[in-house]
């Protein structure tokens, strides 16, 4: 005696969180199944850089080797380029990714002869450091800002006169 089973297998959910950008259907797959990728969404302004298994984007979804087992929630990466304007300094490197919504994270330190680097700004003027949330949507830049060395130089005239007492010399 033969028994067939002629039943279907249990479909589980799958989400795709857009986290702002464009809708994505939900779809569904068996236990164990691979899940065929929908068409990548397109957001003017930003990168899609993925679908991740947790909105922390720690882990990428593998759609090639990644299997349900039960439902399953995919998170969308955005990715946004940031230009880091040095303003007549040097910096690297010169842009760094980062994902809208998230922490910039490490900032690169320009460097400028004659300069102190006082910090990364924003178009418009906002202070940017490792803990600012990036709030600006789309690839933008951030500018350095500098504070120019000054050096005073003192004259002892030795009880004579005709010398000013100092000048004021910025580096340039």
């Amino acid at each position: 005696y033969t028994a067939t089973y002629t039943g279907t297998a249990k479909q589980y959910t799958i989400t795709f969180v857009t986290n702002g950008g464009p809708s994505v259907d939900d779809g569904s797959a068996a236990y164990n199944a691979l899940i065929t990728p929908p068409s990548e969404p397109v957001w003017d302004g930003v990168r899609f850089d993925g679908w991740f298994k947790d909105n922390q984007f720690n882990e990428e979804w593998n759609f090639a080797s990644d299997v349900v087992t039960g439902d399953t929630v995919l998170f969308a990466k955005w990715v946004e380029t940031v230009t880091m304007d040095a303003l007549g300094g040097s910096v690297s490197p010169e842009s760094i990714d980062v994902i809208y919504g998230g922490l910039y994270g490490t900032l690169p330190i320009p460097e400028k002869d004659g300069n102190t680097f006082l910090g990364w700004y924003t178009s418009s003027g906002n202070s940017v450091d490792e803990m600012s949330l990036v709030s600006e949507f789309g690839d933008h830049t951030l500018s350095a800002e500098w504070q120019t060395w000054t050096y005073f130089i003192t004259f002892e005239t030795d009880g004579g006169f005709g010398v000013p007492e100092y000048y004021e010399v910025y580096h340039n």
